[in-house]
């Protein structure tokens, strides 16, 4: 069975976060629909928080799945941040945390990306609120309790603003 490695939380929470990892099966049903469903959104975003000369704004998080390195799990999805895009495909970020299996890859180390394998995104807003994190979402229904009151408080009951 193909697992993947999914790092929640890092980029909006921070260090407190950090070593909270979860699994999913490559064909886990529930994360391929958070998935779906922020993949759905996700040129909109890029539209609106990457200007014309491809910087993302700072309030811009993306969810990028890499090839793990010697070990039996398929990819570690991971937050970025400072996005650039290099073209409609194309694009570098920072990583936001530690990565677990890519090899001597730290964070804040930079590193290209495609379009493809971007599986998630987050984007503050002014008010304070968090829009995306779909699979976060998902995550966080197997946390403890009161760590996921903390994160839903942190990002919202509402993954998109109203007029989307």
């Amino acid at each position: 069975m193909i697992r993947t490695l999914i790092l929640a939380f890092c980029f909006s929470f921070g260090a407190a976060y950090a070593d909270e990892l979860s699994l999913f099966d490559a064909d886990d049903p529930k994360m391929s629909a958070a998935i779906a469903e922020a993949r759905q959104h996700l040129d909109r975003v890029l539209e609106i928080a990457i200007d014309e000369d491809g910087n993302g704004h700072p309030a811009l998080g993306l969810k990028v799945s890499f090839p793990t390195q010697g070990s039996e799990l398929k990819s570690e999805v991971i937050w970025m941040n400072k996005v650039v895009r290099l073209s409609d495909n194309r694009f570098t970020a920072h990583l936001n945390n530690d990565p677990v299996d890519l090899g001597d890859l730290a964070y804040g180390d930079k590193l290209p990306f495609e379009h493809d394998q971007i599986m998630d995104w987050a984007l503050f807003v002014e008010e304070g609120t968090i829009y995306g994190h779909f699979t976060t979402r998902l995550i966080i229904v197997d946390l403890p309790r009161s760590e996921a009151r903390n994160i839903l408080k942190a990002i919202g009951t509402e993954a998109l603003p109203d007029n989307w």
